[in-house]
């Protein structure tokens, strides 16, 4: 008897959507961690519910799987001649931390930006998030560089903020992460407390928005005080925000420089914290 299966067609239709989303959102690949009651990797593999997907954007979804025995269920299914959609070399005994990491390094994303589905809670039938605490933290350690939000501009600007460079050395460098990524900032990215007047510049991709032709003028603020030499003492507030499509990020803290290191005053505000509501 033949069954009604999802064709290649609806394949590449749910693929292509996947590519589409990664475009809004500024990322270079999908990591999706699938569960038993709510399994959004089985709307990229239509295959047996709980493996990691990683899914580059310029390549095919990467099955990750936990046992040999699931392997030899897709042995099955393509003897029988099924339209399996992952490809055997596409399909890996690696559902942990390394396997993701591995996989993200092997196609080139350890730097990338990457979205995550599975870090947020899933009512009604999971509170919390699907992707175990450990497990992410621990991809997080294997793959530090990986671009989450807008830490990779608070790092970048924590690099430059030290004496024998220029408050606008440090605009610079933090713009890099968001021009990296597609991204661009509504705010400025740092400005001065003491002394005060320095400040970032921002609104360089208001234009991009949807409706925002019918403004009379829409000009960019430039950076304030870019000449200013950094010296021991100074603060500043780092405030890295991004925005892709409608969505925008935002961390920050503020910061001392230091004789030979930054100081850090805040640690919780620096990094992103996910709402539960």
């Amino acid at each position: 008897m033949d069954l009604p299966t999802y064709s290649p067609a609806e394949r590449d239709r749910r693929w292509d959507l996947a590519r589409e989303l990664m475009d809004a959102e500024g990322v270079d690949a999908l990591v999706v961690h699938g569960g038993a009651e709510w399994a959004p990797d089985v709307f990229f593999t239509n295959d047996r519910p709980g493996a990691i997907v990683v899914f580059p954007r310029a390549d095919e979804p990467i099955a990750l799987v936990r046992s040999p025995a699931q392997l030899g269920e897709h042995l099955d299914a393509r003897r029988r001649g099924d339209a399996v959609w992952i490809r055997p070399e596409n399909v890996l005994v690696a559902k942990h931390a390394h396997g993701v990491a591995e996989v993200l390094r092997a196609h080139g994303l350890g730097r990338s930006a990457i979205g995550v589905l599975g870090l947020e809670p899933c009512p009604p039938f999971h509170a919390d998030p699907l992707v175990p605490y450990t497990l992410w933290s621990s991809v997080l350690q294997r793959l530090p560089q990986v671009t989450l939000a807008a830490r990779a501009s608070y790092e970048a600007g924590l690099a430059v903020l030290r004496p024998g460079h220029t408050f606008g050395e440090v605009v610079t460098a933090m713009k890099g992460p968001f021009q990296e990524a597609g991204g661009w900032h509504a705010y400025p990215l740092v400005h001065a407390v003491n002394p005060c007047g320095a400040a970032g510049g921002s609104g360089a991709g208001f234009g991009a928005l949807p409706r925002s032709a019918r403004y009379g003028l829409l000009a960019e603020q430039p950076t304030i005080g870019s000449d200013l030499p950094l010296r021991p003492g100074m603060t500043f507030a780092f405030a890295p925000n991004c925005v892709h499509g409608r969505r925008l990020v935002r961390i920050g803290g503020t910061v001392v420089v230091g004789e030979d290191a930054p100081i850090e005053l805040n640690t919780i505000t620096t990094h992103l914290i996910r709402s539960t509501r």
